[in-house]
């Protein structure tokens, strides 16, 4: 298959040059940070659709 994009190492394919290194590592404290904003609002949803269904 030919690639679409011949120049692979361009960023998003702009043209730009990095400014640098792409390749970082991430904290584990993001993804132990996710969950506390995600679980507040399952939990509005979930209350929300709770509430509808009973004020019946």
């Amino acid at each position: 298959m030919d690639p679409l994009v011949k120049n692979r190492t361009t960023s998003y394919e702009s043209g730009i040059e990095p400014m640098e290194d792409t390749w970082i590592r991430s904290r584990i404290i993001h993804y132990m940070f996710a969950p506390v904003l995600v679980v507040p609002d399952v939990g509005t949803v979930s209350l929300y659709l709770w509430t509808m269904s009973s004020s019946i």
